[in-house]
């Protein structure tokens, strides 16, 4: 017995020898291993990782034993991937779905919005295009930087099959024969777009998907591209990460972009311009899959259904979220470079799961047909019961201590006292995001300006003085300018120019009649209800020296929408609301277009000169943020004063305030009156008076 104990007690210190050795070893090597679960591969470190799919949300750091891993309850980082390197080999995800699930962010309204906005932008840009603009990669430019890991003939799952068999009919259904799966990774040295050599940085970028040219068909299995590994590596570094231009020059192949490396693919294996479907196999982005999931909810599909599940076109709010998620941009943005070859296109989105847990998006680019007559035009009444919640503060974007319970019908005096957003609001705010949306907005409105520069694009409708009097009242009578744009234009053009009170027209239009829309039917007036706000605009007009200073500016179009949405009905597209709901002069640009230049007449001034458009006390909280989050980064606070900050279109920030609320106006002005006012290159400058955010817009001669 003794014996016995003696020997048990042996293993027991070689046991904890074992033990010891063994945690020295994980020290000194820093804890880092890989090891297989199943056939999914699981690592840690002490370092937090990246995400192999799942990019948009961190990885927290999970007890090891609440996932069923080794080493009991020791905590370490967990970085895991939800498909195997043989992208091929589906039944991996299996293994992780019970880790997934833990870090998806599931069914957000917010998402929706955010990828709504998206999604309206990236349909816009699809809609404006009408000629291929990106460059034209030979498939043999992969050699730089890339390596086909597979490149061989494979048929897509089932589910892809019988989806494809669904849309397309029998005669197009893959086979091993006709589809060809190639799986890339960017795991070598390359010459960037700058033609200097760059050492590879380990990384995770790679595309793996199924090319069927019989089908007219991609289905993507993975994506991760080189850009975002390069944003993420700065990120993690702690470093500033570089702009959206340094990055695609020095950082990254010049061939790196999904849908640039996707048609190049798609032309190699013998693809044409019938390319009709992209797929997106086992979604497991979290902002995709949070909008889908919002999607289901809404409709009340919880169950997971199989294609064709639920579809949507561009006209419907849940078909623009979805092209504009990360699984649905990618389609958008290759549509946009090679509008001259795949022409214009009309996009459903299909949403289902091609087995549990496994969400997956059919996008359906069907050629357009030529666009019917618009919908039978029909009136709109108030509601004859105002509802409990003021819409004021919708109408001006004041804080709720500001609202005030009655209907505003004229105000010439607006609160000035809210002032800019303060640093915890922006955090809170979460004003990089607003800022990264009033970029791609601002871009995409930049790109319009330049094809109109050009001599591209519609020629915008001129207005006479006289369609004012169709739902507007119009006041005009000379004012002076408050101190601090006699400040400004002081500093800008010099004492002798700065303008007299009868140099000076203050036109105030407020929306409050019946009116004839554009199919020349009678639709009572809404504006000036408790529900929908106060269609105005209020500017000084001053020809004299070229400039429009705007004093307060709520759109016809938003009014409508307000009383839609208090109604809780479902808030007409922008083309119905131009149609039935709204004169046909009813927009900022052509109103302050048609204002300006009758002003410019009647004083022998050149309305094709103007120059400055200013906004006064900006109100808008959107661009309040994306102003204040300019100021934070350039100057470290949110007071600047004059003389203030100046951005060209050149800058992220120029282009950004051009994507704001205040900045589209005029954007759209430039576009729409090229013809008249001639390219120019306009720089935007902001700043603060006291609590006051400002901002003018030099349209200078280019």
């Amino acid at each position: 017995m003794a014996t016995t104990t003696a020997s048990h007690r042996s293993l027991q210190g070689f046991i904890l020898l074992l033990i010891s050795a063994l945690l020295l070893l994980i020290s000194a090597y820093h804890g880092a291993f890989d090891f297989k679960h199943g056939s999914a591969k699981v690592s840690f470190t002490k370092r937090q990782l990246d995400l192999e799919t799942v990019p948009s949300i961190p990885v927290s750091t999970i007890p090891l034993k609440s996932i069923g891993l080794p080493f009991g309850s020791q905590h370490h980082t967990v970085n895991f991937t939800t498909k195997s390197e043989d992208h091929v080999k589906r039944h991996t995800k299996q293994h992780l779905k019970h880790l997934t699930q833990r870090h998806v962010k599931r069914g957000s309204k917010e998402d929706f919005d955010y990828h709504k906005g998206q999604g309206d932008i990236a349909y816009d840009q699809m809609v404006a295009a009408c000629e291929s603009s990106a460059q034209d990669f030979e498939p043999s430019a992969l050699g730089n930087g890339w390596t086909r890991q597979k490149d061989i003939k494979y048929p897509p799952e089932n589910a892809w099959v019988d989806a494809v068999k669904q849309l397309a009919g029998e005669a197009k259904v893959p086979t091993a024969e006709t589809s060809f799966y190639v799986d890339l990774h960017h795991d070598k040295d390359f010459i960037n777009n700058q033609g200097q050599p760059v050492k590879l940085v380990p990384n995770k970028a790679h595309y793996a998907q199924w090319f069927i040219p019989a089908s007219s068909a991609i289905i993507v299995a993975a994506t991760r591209s080189p850009y975002f590994e390069v944003k993420k590596r700065f990120e993690f570094d702690g470093k500033p990460v570089p702009s959206s231009q340094q990055i695609n020059d020095q950082y990254v192949p010049p061939l790196h972009r999904w849908s640039d490396v996707t048609w190049a693919l798609w032309k190699e294996k013998g693809g044409g311009n019938d390319l009709q479907y992209i797929g997106r196999d086992f979604i497991a982005n979290p902002r995709t899959e949070s909008v889908m999931q919002y999607i289901f909810s809404q409709a009340g599909k919880g169950d997971e259904p199989p294609f064709p599940g639920l579809v949507f076109g561009m006209d419907s709010d849940e078909g623009r979220a979805l092209l504009g998620t990360p699984n649905g941009i990618g389609a958008a943005r290759l549509l946009i470079d090679r509008a001259s070859e795949l022409g214009r296109r009309d996009i459903r989105i299909h949403i289902f799961y091609s087995e549990p847990d496994s969400p997956c998006m059919m996008i359906d680019m069907r050629p357009a047909q030529p666009q019917p007559r618009a919908l039978a035009r029909r009136r709109i009444e108030p509601p004859k019961t105002p509802l409990e919640e003021t819409t004021l503060e919708k109408l001006y974007r004041v804080p709720h201590e500001l609202r005030h319970p009655a209907p505003v019908k004229y105000r010439d005096e607006l609160p000035k006292s809210y002032g800019l957003i303060d640093s915890d609001t922006l955090v809170k705010r979460d004003a990089a995001s607003d800022y990264d949306k009033a970029l791609c907005t601002g871009r995409a409105m930049w790109d319009k300006i330049t094809a109109a520069f050009d001599g591209q694009g519609d020629t915008a409708q001129v207005f006479p003085i006289l369609a004012l009097g169709n739902g507007w009242t119009k006041k005009d009578e000379p004012q002076t300018l408050d101190s601090e744009w006699l400040q400004y234009f002081d500093t800008k053009l010099g004492p002798d120019k700065v303008p007299s009170r009868d140099d000076v027209r203050y036109v105030t239009l407020v929306q409050d009649e019946a009116f004839y829309n554009s199919e020349g039917e009678d639709v009572a007036d809404i504006s000036g209800t408790e529900e929908a706000g106060t269609a105005l605009y209020y500017a000084y007009y001053i020809p004299g020296i070229s400039s429009v200073v705007v004093k307060n500016m709520v759109s016809p179009a938003n009014v409508v929408k307000n009383l839609f949405t208090a109604m809780g009905q479902k808030v007409p597209s922008n083309a119905e609301i131009a149609a039935n709901y709204v004169p046909p002069l009813h927009r900022w640009s052509d109103v302050t277009w048609t204002v300006y230049a009758d002003i410019a007449a009647k004083q022998s001034c050149d309305p094709n000169a103007l120059r400055y458009i200013a906004h006064n006390y900006i109100i808008n909280r959107a661009t309040q943020v994306v102003m204040a989050y300019i100021f934070q980064r350039k100057s470290g606070g949110v007071d600047v004063p004059f003389p203030g900050l100046e951005f060209g279109m050149d800058s992220e920030e120029g282009l950004a305030l051009l994507g704001t609320p205040n900045g589209m106006g005029t954007g759209w002005l430039m576009q729409d009156r090229a013809k008249e006012l001639g390219r120019r290159n306009p720089k935007v400058t902001i700043w603060t008076e006291g609590a006051k955010a400002m901002m003018v817009w030099d349209l200078a001669p280019a």
